[in-house]
């Protein structure tokens, strides 16, 4: 596993693991491949918490999507989903 994600020893693997130490992004990426499992599988709280962040942040700036469709799927996506309580917060 150490080899497959760029790692010299097992040590830095070991520590992932047992939550010692943060992945890096690249870490995150070959986990998602190897495993054939999503982002939010691998970080469920960072991407909760990151999506949050999201919809507050979209709130009131549906015009900063000059593409009609683009502006559609993303509120959709972020805001449909998302519970009003969180998106008035």
């Amino acid at each position: 596993m150490a080899h497959l994600l760029g790692n010299k020893t097992p040590y830095v693997v070991s520590r992932l693991e047992n939550q010692a130490r943060k992945p890096c992004l690249n870490a995150v990426i070959v986990y998602c491949i190897l495993f054939d499992v999503s982002l939010e599988e691998i970080i469920p709280g960072l991407y909760k918490e990151t999506r949050g962040l999201v919809a507050k942040r979209l709130k009131g700036k549906e015009s900063m999507f000059s593409n009609h469709k683009a502006r559609e799927r993303v509120l959709q996506k972020f805001c449909d989903e998302m519970p009003a309580s969180k998106l008035l917060v």
